[in-house]
């Protein structure tokens, strides 16, 4: 079968999606669904979504040289804890060789020069560097990984491409329905997953951590000593969740999605402005537009409509083993941010489940912790200062993340006892505030970590959070 068709267009039909799917009588609800995600609808807003994609990967690319990252990141630290063993960071100038190359992937993407390559190339690239370090997990880093692993699938580069120009691939006009929806799914779970976070006793009954955030910025001329309020903390925490609650069912409908974006801008503008969160903001606002109807860029720009469908088939064989994958892929999205209701205890303080989840700027942890490690043959007892072998970054992330706290004292006991030829054993006195608590007692001090396998349940050795 070949991969794109030709549909005429019928009655000035834009291929928006925004009308209901026409079918017929005594089909099913699946048989409808099936239709409406099979017909085209125009790629421009996929087209959109490649370049905006592109251009913020590559400014997120670029400020790791201008803020000097991979040096503190990735080269400078002598100690690493990364998610897997074999996630090993390259040499320093290799470093700054693959992030130069991400950079030029990521112009390659916006431009639609060798676009499945480069798709592929920097979604390889890109998560490894998450996977090197679990200090540096960010929740939009993880969505940047997804989003690229989507963009692979979906033939956004088939217009307004440099790919098309040279002809490596046909020009295409509109794209089945599920491509666009596909994305949508993506982005719209964030906001989903993450108002759900916010229905906690923190967020609600005490307005935390958002007042601890807001209360770091009294300096603010105008508005600092009102950010120091708690009332004003009440008020931002609950139109943050009305925001997230609203914000995916407003941008669905035609006539309340101009109304959600624009909330979406104050919104994000507004975080951005008083925490520091990154490219976070700006790439929900960039890619967020997939919620318009797919025709929206030709609209805003005057573009008159193309005079055929040219209909970009992203799958012309294996078309049930396609559909069959992206299934296995929302029910894993759709799983994986609940998993840690599995879990007994306080998420938030053991964190089993926390990433991965949308857990997006619900909890706030400082802690100290010292390692003792013991020579049960002599008695003999070492200090340990992470300080001495960690970054102030990696510190920071560690002493409240039990994994992290897990990993990093197996790496001492496994050094003492390579030093000493025989068994060690490793504690550690450790305590962390959440969310504005007094500092507790996190780590039962007489568990020897050695002893404990990373796949044990944390609140076997964690001490229980005191509310």
């Amino acid at each position: 079968m070949p991969d794109r068709f030709v549909v005429a267009l019928a009655s000035g039909n834009d291929s928006a999606d925004d009308a209901p799917a026409s079918a017929a009588p005594g089909t099913t609800f699946g048989s409808r669904v099936s239709a409406r995600l099979s017909r085209p609808v125009a790629i421009d807003s996929l087209v959109a979504f490649r370049i905006a994609y592109g251009a913020i990967t590559a400014w997120a690319s670029l400020r790791y040289f201008l803020n000097g990252w991979i040096e503190e990141l990735f080269v400078r630290p002598r100690v690493y804890l990364p998610f897997f063993d074999w996630a090993v960071p390259l040499p320093g100038a290799a470093m700054y060789g693959l992030f130069a190359v991400l950079l030029g992937l990521s112009l390659c993407i916006a431009l639609g020069y060798r676009y499945r390559l480069a798709v592929a190339a920097f979604f390889v690239g890109f998560t490894y560097l998450q996977l090197v370090d679990r200090a540096n997990y960010l929740n939009h880093y993880y969505l940047i990984s997804l989003v690229a692993l989507l963009l692979l699938v979906v033939p956004a580069h088939r217009s307004c491409s440099l790919d098309v120009r040279a002809r490596r691939v046909a020009r295409a006009t509109a794209v089945p329905a599920w491509c666009v929806w596909l994305l949508r799914f993506q982005v719209g779970l964030v906001y989903v997953f993450g108002a759900i976070a916010k229905l906690n006793q923190d967020w609600l009954c005490a307005a935390q951590p958002v007042r601890i955030w807001l209360g770091a910025n009294v300096d603010l001329p105008l508005i600092g000593s009102l950010l120091q309020s708690a009332e004003v903390a009440f008020v931002v925490a609950y139109a943050g969740l009305l925001f997230d609650l609203a914000v995916v069912p407003g941008l669905l409908v035609r006539r309340t999605r101009p109304l959600a974006y624009a909330a979406m801008l104050v919104f994000h503008v507004s975080t951005r402005a008083l925490f520091p969160i990154g490219v976070f903001p700006w790439l929900m606002i960039g890619l967020t537009p997939i919620f318009f109807a797919p025709s929206w860029p030709r609209r805003w720009t005057g573009a008159a409509p193309a005079e055929t469908e040219l209909v970009a088939d992203p799958w012309p064989r294996g078309r049930r083993l396609g559909a069959a994958l992206l299934l296995v892929y929302a029910v894993l999205q759709l799983s994986l941010p609940l998993r840690h209701w599995l879990q007994p205890g306080d998420l938030y303080w053991h964190e089993d489940g926390f990433r991965f989840s949308w857990q997006i700027m619900v909890m706030e942890k400082y802690g100290r912790i010292s390692f003792t490690v013991t020579d049960p043959a002599t008695g003999r007892k070492f200090a340990v200062n992470p300080s001495d072998h960690l970054q102030p970054a990696q510190l920071r992330m560690m002493t409240t993340q039990p994994d992290m706290i897990l990993d990093f004292a197996h790496r001492i006991g496994r050094r003492y006892r390579e030093q000493l030829g025989r068994p060690v054993e490793v504690r550690a006195t450790s305590f962390v505030s959440l969310n504005g608590r007094p500092s507790q007692p996190f780590v039962d001090p007489g568990v020897d970590l050695m002893r404990v396998d990373s796949s044990q349940p944390r609140p076997q050795w964690i001490a229980p959070l005191n509310r």
